[in-house]
């Protein structure tokens, strides 16, 4: 069972190479976990060292859920702690579920259609430059 959450991972840990250098750092920790741990049935050495590559698994997944927390809430989805970028990435995911300047689809729109908050509005980039819409341009009630 363990092996086969190995090679899980291992295709969890291909996908997450197009997303930063933390997130793929800690797929491969998690399998190089997993493979050892099945591995360290048999032998108590693979085992133990299986349990130190498990403690850096959890050490970057802690390091992990704090910079994408600190990012998102105090650097406003800018890089305040750095995650670490693949040069080679051109189609690099933006990390956040909202990116400013992108336009909300019709479901979004149809679903936000009716709401008391006037607070939220349609997404563009000349409303990222904090330049707000008149009230008509506002979601209708």
């Amino acid at each position: 069972m363990l092996a086969l959450m190995g090679i899980f991972t291992f295709v969890m840990w291909l996908c997450t190479l197009k997303m930063n250098a933390t997130i793929s750092l800690l797929f491969f920790l998690l399998m190089s976990t997993f493979c050892l741990l099945a591995g360290g049935v048999e032998n108590d050495t693979v085992d133990k060292a299986a349990g130190w590559v498990g403690m850096a698994t959890a050490a970057t997944a802690y390091w992990l859920g704090a910079a994408e927390l600190i990012n998102d809430v105090i650097g406003g989805g800018h890089d305040t702690i750095p995650l670490g970028r693949f040069q080679s990435n051109r189609y690099m995911f933006s990390g956040a579920i909202h990116v400013p300047g992108r336009t909300q689809s019709e479901g979004q729109r149809q679903a936000l259609k009716g709401t008391k908050m006037k607070h939220l509005r349609r997404s563009s980039a000349t409303y990222g430059k904090g330049e707000y819409p008149a009230e008509e341009e506002m979601l209708p009630e």
